[in-house]
């Protein structure tokens, strides 16, 4: 418990009026010091009650969407259940907003709270950058009706919500896709309408019932059987998005958003190209692997940016490359890597090269390069590095500039 800056002030003021009552003989000075001491009595008393009153309640959170497209707005709701038997006069409900979040309504209202009574807070916030935004902790204060003294408690009530970042449009995404053409069409039957190519290993996202189950009976291997009209290329998308890349420039424009909005564009562009996605992302020391980003299953690509927390990611780009030998990824048709010079720059350019090389021989780097990071040195690192990349028959694209 304690008390606010209106206490202190009638407090300070009754004691100066009790003195002054004494100085000058006033009896009716006294008692309205008196009295003014009097109800800040009750008030401490009445507050004082709601230590054990706070055992009792209950708060809660609801989130209207879970996922929803960056600048989009979802609801919040919190509910205040008082299960005592003690009238609450007043009780104040904040809710702490995550970073980046934009409240369109207040997150701070003001109740009372009788018994067996469940109070509302409801607002709006409107996330306007990509990324996962974590929701914690909840401050109730219990007050007096005059607000001189109060009981604050800590309702940690955790959450979240995952702004997914809008599709970059550049025209470099439809040149890598234009490499990596698919077809996907389903006959009729299986065996009359196209004719029988061969059997290729199971990915996720195939149609059970191209499975060769009578071959799964022998070898305990799942193959399905693969005709002269579908052909689906496998693109694995390693996304290096760097801690530090959260603090140069301003967000919602950070170099990190932007990354963020690149990766999504040429996720886009390759699955609506027919082609099954693999994405690789880190998260601080851990890096992630999310498969099977298909046109059949779009909403896979939702756990992939609920690892992306605001002014987080990989501490160093090493731990996202040297991951790569650690995971089953398996040989893919094709590989990009969507990064910038300071990903490149917190790499070790020979972990870079034999742990991409193991995915695939086909290799593009998306080199996002704004003028938030153009300096002397990253200018000197790209001359160095890019025809280093090039030489090995890398196809390096550089970006200046997105528009979503």
């Amino acid at each position: 418990m304690r008390i606010t800056l209106d206490g202190v002030c009638l407090i300070v003021a009754s004691i100066i009026l009790i003195l002054y009552s004494l100085r000058i003989s006033s009896l009716e000075i006294l008692s309205i010091s008196l009295l003014l001491l009097l109800i800040a009595w009750k008030s401490y008393r009445e507050v004082k009650g709601y230590g054990d009153v706070s055992k009792h309640i209950e708060v809660s959170r609801k989130i209207s969407r879970p996922y929803v497209e960056e600048r989009d707005h979802v609801e919040v709701s919190i509910e205040v259940r008082n299960n005592s038997n003690r009238y609450i006069q007043r009780v104040e409900i904040e809710d702490i907003i995550p970073t980046l979040a934009r409240p369109v309504d207040s997150p701070v209202t003001g109740v009372s709270l009788p018994p067996r009574y469940i109070a509302d807070l409801s607002y709006t916030l409107e996330l306007t950058s990509p990324g996962r935004y974590d929701f914690s902790t909840v401050f109730l204060r219990l007050e007096d009706p005059l607000g001189i003294f109060v009981e604050e408690i800590a309702a940690y009530i955790p959450g979240s919500a995952v702004a997914i970042p809008k599709p970059a449009a550049f025209r470099e995404t439809l040149e890598i896709a234009s490499r990596s053409p698919g077809t996907w069409m389903r006959g009729k039957s299986f065996g009359g309408l196209y004719d029988f190519y061969g059997m290729r290993d199971y990915q996720y996202g195939d149609d059970a019932r191209k499975i060769m189950w009578s071959v799964y009976a022998r070898t305990g291997k799942l193959l399905v059987r693969e005709d002269l009209s579908e052909s689906r290329g496998r693109v694995v998308i390693i996304i290096d998005i760097p801690a530090v890349a959260w603090e140069l420039g301003v967000p919602p424009r950070s170099v990190a958003e932007d990354l963020a909005r690149i990766s999504r564009g040429v996720i886009e562009t390759m699955v609506r190209n027919y082609n099954v996605v693999d994405a690789v992302i880190c998260e601080e020391y851990v890096a992630r692997i999310i498969r099977g980003i298909w046109s059949g299953d779009r909403e896979t690509i939702y756990t992939l940016y609920s690892n992306l927390k605001h002014y987080s990611g990989c501490e160093s780009s090493y731990i996202l490359y040297n991951s790569l030998k650690y995971i089953d990824i398996g040989p893919a048709h094709m590989a990009i890597l969507v990064t910038s010079p300071l990903g490149l720059a917190y790499s070790d350019p020979e972990e870079l090269v034999e742990t991409m090389s193991m995915i695939s021989k086909n290799i593009y780097v998306l080199l996002y390069n704004p003028s938030s990071i153009d300096s002397t040195y990253t200018r000197n690192f790209l001359e160095e590095t890019i025809p280093m990349l090039t030489s090995m028959g890398w196809r390096v694209i550089a970006i200046q500039g997105i528009t979503s």
